[in-house]
């Protein structure tokens, strides 16, 4: 029997999921902002409230939950989002705040368009496509293997959660990862219960993570500029525009997929865009593959937005502001350690700078303060991560010089110091690449804009300070937790905050004299052409960038079925939509019929087995899916001593694969059609039934299940 749309359904599940997440992402921050008053939160129109309160929700809802999950209970944390959520009802009832005043205006209109928008390409690019019996995730389930996983995990099994690819017989607590991300989806996921699922948790939180990035640039250019209403909204779409834009990567991909082809026959491409390089993700990247990341960086500019705005109020207000400050602190560590690390060392060096040049000491202690605040309220997951399993044995962090990928082959027989070297000189042209626009409009806004009157001192000042040590951390600092250079990767987020920023100055000055019309929006390019030629080619490179990623997502899946690509990590063969197909269908059978406490175990030596973590909500004995704070030696033991069971000697026997999994605690095994063991199937099912089998997948008890 066919089974109900998988598109369909993943569309509803991400839909109910997303109008879920207000209870957390929205409602919180807004009492917040009421009851202290930031930003004048009382004078704000509801739809610039709203913002406020998006940002704030971002800073305060994941130490909370944790806080309140990991020290009483979910039921706990449950009890203290309804009382912000009675409380939120009592202000919009005693203020009488009607929704309609959210669509006033015509900009009101345009700013919900655009927000809906976002939430339906973000869905579209993240669900299964289903075309009849074949099933393509996105290339984006890359990541979401391990996310997803974790996201179950938290709602199965709580703060800290249980590590769902580790079981050594017993539960083992998940502690050497920043999860927050994954308090928040899990939450949905929980009180959603079989309606939503890890998968739909994730999809919706990434959608909120994208709006609440595009609050964070509005709200942060209308406090940094006091210019009239209509010339706000006009900075704040200049400034969430900006977004759709990448660097010029589509240059160097062109390159490799056009000398492949003709090389081999087929391209040679794993579907991601920055791959051909030390990347700096795109913000589209960023916002689908890591909002977590995403989600740190909007607290990080919370907390800056609330320290320039503290700056000449009253007492009262900035210490409120700070204690706001460190709480958001705390949960940006949760949310990003690589981002955190970034602006926490632009905080300490501004600390300073506010002390011995500004002389402005009482700022200076409040962000002091906010700092051990930070600490304090961090301090439960701080010793977790120290002390668990997820303590790492060599430091996370080392010098380095920031590797140019298109040079390796021409000087890797050189000595290190001269690969180093050359590297050095190499990184303006790396980050001309990588940044295209933005980096020619940081040149522009350094010559010309800076000079702006209307932009108020401390924020220039600050911008500065906050882009050169974030340059300087990700062009000479590594991280070693993993083979990828993830701090690398990940630390240039508030460094593209900025140039975002002073490409909306730019932008805004281009066009200020220019009616805002749908005609002048399509001829864009032709406006800036005008003003600066470069400018406008970047532009236009920076835009099909973007497309090329969007359209990679969903059709590089597509493509390898359709022969177009070498052997990929999604697939090693044209049959990735059927196998995607019945792998769903085989792991729906193992949610509804096997216990939850019972453990399964597939193919141990596959490399993130992408239906595993995405379709999968039981507890594995072992997989590379999430092995953080296992050590190696551990982990490659129990992968050698249970890969006998699918890469059988000799003829397989119930008897060795029984002993097998009563030895390491597995309940139930999961053969896929690319295992040694499959072509034996036949021969075990003369003496076992399958409890469920396609052309592609069978599961089959063992161990102790007998």
């Amino acid at each position: 029997m066919q089974p109900f749309n998988y598109s369909i359904q993943d569309l509803l599940g991400a839909s109910l999921a997303f109008l879920l997440f207000p209870f957390l992402l929205v409602i919180p921050g807004y009492v917040t902002g009421w009851v202290f008053n930031l930003f004048d939160f009382k004078l704000r129109s509801l739809l610039t409230r709203l913002g406020i309160a998006l940002v704030l929700s971002f800073s305060i809802s994941p130490i909370l939950i944790y806080l309140c999950w990991r020290i009483v209970s979910f039921e706990f944390s449950f009890i203290v989002l309804t009382a912000f959520f009675l409380a939120f009802i009592s202000i919009l009832v005693k203020n009488n705040h009607p929704i309609k005043q959210v669509y006033s205006s015509k900009y009101s209109k345009i700013a919900i368009c655009l927000a809906i928008g976002w939430v339906a390409f973000t869905f579209l690019s993240l669900i299964d496509l289903q075309l009849g019996s074949r099933l393509y995730y996105s290339v984006v389930s890359i990541d979401y293997t391990t996310r997803v996983s974790i996201t179950d995990a938290v709602a199965r099994t709580g703060v800290p959660p249980i590590n769902p690819s580790y079981y050594p017989g017993h539960p083992a607590s998940l502690t050497s990862l920043y999860y927050f991300w994954y308090v928040l989806t899990g939450f949905v996921n929980k009180i959603g219960t079989h309606w939503i699922n890890g998968r739909n948790a994730m999809a919706a939180g990434t959608a909120w993570a994208g709006l609440g990035l595009m609050a964070a640039i509005s709200l942060y250019l209308r406090f940094r500029i006091p210019i009239d209403f209509r010339k706000r909204w006009r900075l704040a779409f200049i400034g969430m525009g900006l977004l759709a834009l990448g660097g010029l990567d589509i240059i160097p991909n062109l390159i490799l997929l056009i000398s492949t082809r003709l090389a081999l026959g087929k391209f040679l491409f794993d579907g991601i865009i920055e791959h051909w390089n030390e990347q700096i993700a795109t913000w589209l990247t960023s916002i689908l593959w890591d909002p977590h990341h995403i989600a740190s960086l909007i607290v990080c500019m919370t907390c800056l937005m609330l320290l320039q705005n503290a700056a000449g109020k009253k007492r009262p207000y900035q210490i409120a502001a700070m204690g706001i400050a460190g709480v958001a602190l705390a949960s940006s560590f949760g949310l990003s350690i690589w981002v955190t690390i970034v602006f926490c060392s632009f905080w300490a060096g501004w600390f300073f700078y506010l002390i011995f040049i500004q002389k402005q000491y009482f700022l200076a202690t409040m962000m002091a303060l906010s700092g051990v605040t930070a600490v304090i309220m961090a301090f439960p997951f701080i010793r977790d991560l120290l002390n668990g399993s997820g303590s790492y044995a060599e430091f996370p962090l080392a010098l380095n010089i920031r590797k140019f990928n298109f040079a390796l082959p021409f000087i890797l027989g050189l000595p290190v110091i001269w690969q180093n070297i050359i590297h050095l000189l190499l990184l303006p042209f790396n980050y001309f690449l990588e940044l295209g626009f933005f980096f020619n409009a940081a040149i522009i806004w350094l010559k010309h804009d800076r000079k702006n009157t209307q932009i108020k001192e401390l924020h220039i000042k600050s911008e500065i300070f906050l882009l050169v040590t974030t340059v300087f951390l990700a062009s000479f600092v590594k991280s070693t937790v993993i083979g990828n250079n993830d701090f690398g990767w990940r630390a240039w987020l508030p460094g593209q905050f900025i140039l975002l920023i002073w490409g909306t100055d730019v932008l805004y000055r281009i066009l200020e004299n220019e009616k805002f019309s749908i005609k002048n929006l399509l001829r864009l390019p032709k406006i800036i052409e005008k003003e600066n030629s470069l400018l406008a080619l970047y532009f236009i490179i920076g835009l099909i960038t973007t497309v090329a990623n969007a359209t990679y997502l969903r059709a590089w899946p597509l493509a390898i079925d359709a022969g177009l690509s070498m052997p990929h990590m999604l697939s090693e063969d044209t049959h990735l939509g059927e196998r995607s197909y019945s792998a769903r269908k085989t792991y729906e059978f193992i949610n509804s019929n096997i216990p939850i406490g019972q453990t399964i175990q597939n193919n141990p030596v596959i490399n993130l087995d992408r239906p595993l973590g995405l379709y999968g909500n039981h507890q594995s004995v072992i997989s590379n899916i999430s092995i953080y704070g296992i050590s190696q030696d551990e982990y490659n033991l129990y992968v050698s001593n249970i890969k006998p069971i699918f890469y059988p000697t000799g003829l397989p026997e119930w008897s060795s694969i029984d002993q097998t999994c009563r030895q390491y605690f597995i309940n139930f095994i999961i053969i896929a059609d690319t295992d040694p063991l499959w072509p034996s199937l036949p021969m075990l099912e003369l003496k076992r039934d399958a409890l469920n089998k396609n052309d592609y997948y069978a599961v089959f008890k063992c161990g102790n299940s007998q």
